[in-house]
């Protein structure tokens, strides 16, 4: 996650650049959990490639059309965030 400070120096605002920094840190964080309770890397790297597919399906705009196809990825990349630290509870 520290590397997209990098994102700074090109330019970027240092508040984005902070909150992508943090969510960044926290989805590898999450990436780690699932890696622990998976024993294998197939299943962070699935949950990676559905984050990225939600990233580019919503696209980077905060103003995003108000349908069904945007809620439900919206709700599964707040899941994304939020069920790996809940795991950690039960390990």
């Amino acid at each position: 996650g520290l590397l997209h400070f990098a994102n700074y120096f090109n330019g970027q605002d240092i508040k984005k650049t902070a909150i992508q920094v943090a969510g960044t840190t926290l989805m590898g964080l999450n990436f780690y959990v699932l890696y622990v309770i998976s024993g294998t890397l197939w299943l962070p790297i699935i949950a990676h490639f559905l984050y990225d597919l939600s990233i580019f399906a919503l696209g980077h705009e905060p103003k995003m059309p108000d349908n069904l196809v945007t809620k439900v990825i919206s709700i599964s990349t707040l899941a994304m965030f939020i069920l790996p630290l809940l795991a950690l509870f039960y390990l």
